[in-house]
């Protein structure tokens, strides 16, 4: 029998990924969430206070703040939303 973990009153499979179940992006770190934005375009424009960048992309007139803590893990739906604002599909 698969091991269960409670989450408030309903059960659920041990190591399943709940936030996989309902759409959200796999987890990244923000290491490779920069890497992504970078792959796509975006460049570095200055750094903000504390641990934190401002990119922008050439052709596009937006700019995204993402935070530089490289090997720490994005939440899914921090990284399915910068993801969305950067206009690259998840």
């Amino acid at each position: 029998m698969a091991m269960m973990a409670q989450i408030g009153t309903r059960l659920r499979p041990q190591g399943l990924d709940v936030n996989l179940a309902i759409g959200y992006a796999l987890p990244m770190t923000w290491g490779e969430l920069l890497r992504l934005l970078r792959r796509h375009g975006w460049r570095e424009e200055r750094t903000g206070k504390g641990s934190h960048i401002l990119l922008s992309h050439p052709s596009r007139r937006s700019v995204i703040w993402v935070s530089r803590h490289t090997k720490q893990e994005v939440g899914s739906g921090l990284a399915r939303r910068i993801l969305k604002d950067a206009g690259i599909e998840p």
